[in-house]
């Protein structure tokens, strides 16, 4: 496809009622990183108390077996969270950098 340098009047139409945003989309993009972060903060929280709980508590036995099986599992995502968030994050600000450049010729 052939992008003309100079928008066409066609162009101006089709695109005159485009919106994107950017503010919203800087903002929640800002606001996935945060809290994402703040969600691994809590999951390695959680995992911290519920080794507590499989040390002292419930230190054998079936529910102290499913429960060390559980923190293993949940341990997966510890750290996971904050690599999604941050993730998101990019993409969203590249995705407006990409708008950006791909329509800043039209105005």
């Amino acid at each position: 496809m052939i992008i003309p340098q100079q928008p066409t009047s066609f162009m101006k139409i089709l695109y005159t009622d485009t919106y994107v945003p950017e503010e919203a989309i800087r903002s929640g993009a800002a606001e996935m990183v945060k809290l994402s972060r703040e969600l691994d903060d809590d999951i390695k929280q959680y995992l911290s108390i519920l080794r507590t709980v499989l040390n002292t508590g419930i230190v054998s036995g079936n529910t102290h077996d499913s429960l060390a099986a559980f923190a293993s599992a949940a341990d997966m995502l510890s750290g996971k969270v904050s690599a999604i968030g941050s993730s998101v994050s990019s993409k969203a600000n590249a995705f407006l950098s990409e708008v950006n450049a791909t329509d800043g010729y039209m105005y």
